[in-house]
């Protein structure tokens, strides 16, 4: 049933360019705004440096993006360029998750994605192990998004302080968080806002979703 529901998902976000996302429910949500973020452990990593730790000062991204993902393709010049703009006091991590949503996940072909397109992604990469999905499974469905592309931002206390679809221009953007952060000025009480309405509103989707199926 999910294989056809995300399918379904999969043709429709081809035009219009939005995140692919499927079942959450607010009450689930497990890591929340204002958290201790935990440190990175990828099955592997593919570019750029590994981050074994959030240093105290600096900015972090955890971008999750997966091959089969159109809007997480698009995302990548975005990121590229952020990542040199602030390179002094941001770091980003494109984190793979190519089995969420139910989908098949190979690391072949996540290797052969990165011979094709690595060398466009300004930052550093990893993939998660596509058996356990330990990091989705905090960062994506712990916090009640469960989409692709799902992006976390940290602060420089090592805190969760927003997280979101990157490729959102409604409500407190990506863009306006990181900017915000970057500067110490990040509000909190809007991600917070964010995080729920977010949660809710794909919680509210399953449910139609699942009511309305034969």
């Amino acid at each position: 049933m999910r294989h056809l529901l995300t399918g379904f998902l999969l043709v429709a976000i081809c035009s219009i360019q939005q995140p692919i996302f499927a079942a959450s429910n607010a009450t689930d949500i497990t890591f929340k705004i204002g958290d201790q973020a935990p440190l990175v452990e990828p099955l592997t990593w593919l570019r750029g440096n590994p981050v074994v730790t959030f240093d105290t000062g600096r900015v972090y991204v955890l971008e999750f993006w997966a091959t089969w993902c159109p809007p997480c393709i698009t995302t990548i010049p975005h990121l590229s360029a952020l990542q040199r703009k602030h390179q002094n006091s941001l770091t980003i991590i494109g984190i793979n998750a190519e089995g969420l949503l139910g989908f098949e996940a190979k690391v072949d072909t996540v290797r052969e994605f990165m011979k094709k397109h690595g060398k466009d992604m300004a930052y550093s990469v990893a993939m998660e192990d596509p058996i356990k999905r330990s990091i989705s499974e905090k960062w994506v469905t712990g916090t009640g998004t469960y989409g692709a592309p799902t992006a976390g931002i940290i602060d420089q206390h090592g805190n969760l302080v927003w997280i979101g679809y990157p490729s959102e221009s409604n409500g407190y953007t990506f863009d306006q968080a990181l900017e915000d952060t970057l500067v110490g000025k990040i509000d909190l009480d809007r991600s917070r806002a964010l995080q729920t309405d977010l949660s809710q509103k794909t919680a509210k989707y399953w449910a139609n979703k699942s009511h309305n199926s034969p």
